[in-house]
């Protein structure tokens, strides 16, 4: 072989990705703890430690039982895996609990499992794929979000479940409970920064914050970035114990999409029971609920609020869904600021359940209190929908609680 060849040779090889790997992991480890079968398998660390080493593709199957890693899992920077659990027998449970005391206090894991993939909204090139996951016991005190010691690894924000910079997210059959974030940056149980991700069959209970989010926080940099849609999911018992969504804050996002989705029995101060969506000029926050039920979520201050709250840069999309309260403190929509504005958008498909709409910006009625009247030249309702004070919890479920 004459040199030039040798030398094309030698790039080729050099430039060639790579073969993705198939892990087996259990909470103890087995054998040679080389993660090449589940009589070898990795314990929690070797896969905390593969994770950084990750190449493009890589699978980790994970067995059932509980995993408390003493470190974030965070997989290395710009690559892309699939994590899947247990579906046979007992779950596969991430703790951050590695102080052993049963429940998210001081001194557990902030963290437990970290993606930047470094690729656009919707470039389907480097799939994450997480199945199958129970996400639990993280604790954050902190007001600021926090970065790693490797520069190699760039921001690791706080929340169970860490997505920063990636663009296509499939997170499928998971549960987030237990998890609290006491500092002022919410969403212990999911951060999606500037993100594209799909939920699907998913179940975020019990989780707790003081602001931004109970459950999750959805953030950007960019408005082009940051896309969400839950299918198929339910939020419930979340708790914000101040302000901005008892179970989802929405901001500086381009989408949120609540599909096929039960939220209920969440609470926050004040800003949204269940959902806070902040649109403004520069992020327009486009929230799209269809075939969903919001209702029975509670604002447990002393001012009224709604379910849904958003800026009046609303800009609000819902069709064949049922959003009321079960209080006369929790409007169902709730447009906070006392500024109407022109970009205000709210579009209804028809065959919706929706009592109450509060707008800071427009005067009360004497003949409808609870509906301002400059709200219904904002709102385009369809002769399909029922709208108004007799769409309410009790006339829709009775006695019944909608989680029976």
């Amino acid at each position: 072989m004459n040199l030039k060849n040798l030398l094309i040779s030698a790039a080729v090889l050099a430039s060639a990705p790579l073969f993705a790997t198939t892990y087996y992991v259990t909470p103890e480890g087995a054998g040679t703890k080389d993660g090449s079968s589940w009589e070898n398998a990795f314990d929690v660390e070797a896969f905390r430690e593969q994770a950084l080493k990750n190449v493009d593709g890589d699978i980790y199957n994970l067995a059932g039982g509980t995993y408390k890693p003493s470190a974030c899992i965070i997989f290395k920077k710009a690559t892309y895996a699939t994590i899947n659990g247990n579906t046979d027998g007992a779950r596969t449970i991430l703790s951050g609990d590695i102080n052993n005391d049963n429940h998210a206090s001081d001194g557990d894991l902030q963290r437990l499992i970290r993606f930047q993939t470094n690729t656009a909204n919707g470039n389907t090139s480097k799939p994450v794929k997480i199945n199958n996951i129970d996400f639990t016991s993280v604790y954050t005190n902190v007001s600021e979000d926090p970065k790693d010691d490797d520069a190699t690894t760039g921001v690791a924000g706080i929340g169970a479940l860490y997505l920063d910079n990636s663009g296509d997210v499939t997170v499928t059959g998971c549960r987030f409970y237990g998890n609290w974030a006491q500092g002022s940056l919410g969403g212990a149980a999911v951060h999606a920064r500037r993100s594209q991700t799909m939920f699907i069959n998913c179940i975020f209970n019990g989780n707790s914050a003081n602001y931004r989010g109970g459950a999750v926080r959805l953030s950007s940099d960019n408005p082009a970035k940051g896309n969400t849609t839950f299918q198929n999911c339910v939020f419930k018992g979340n708790t914000n114990y101040h302000q901005l969504g008892g179970a989802i804050f929405m901001s500086h996002g381009a989408t949120l999409n609540i599909v096929s989705t039960t939220i209920s029995g969440n609470k926050a101060a004040t800003s949204g029971a269940a959902i806070y969506a902040n649109s403004s000029n520069d992020y327009k926050c486009t929230l799209t609920v269809v075939n969903s039920t919001i209702a029975g979520n509670q604002i447990t201050g002393n001012a009224q609020n709604g379910q849904i709250t958003s800026t009046q840069f609303a800009n609000i999309r819902i069709a064949n869904s049922i959003v009321v309260s079960n209080d006369d403190k929790s409007a169902d929509f709730h447009f906070a600021g006392a500024t109407a504005s022109d970009k205000f958008s709210f579009v209804s498909g028809g065959y919706n359940y929706v009592g109450s709409v509060v707008d800071e910006a427009a005067p009360a009625t004497e003949e409808a209190p609870a509906v301002r009247a400059e709200t219904e030249t904002k709102i385009n309702w369809q002769e399909s929908d029922n709208f108004g004070a007799g769409c309410t919890y009790a006339s829709i479920f009775g006695e019944n609680k909608l989680n029976s």
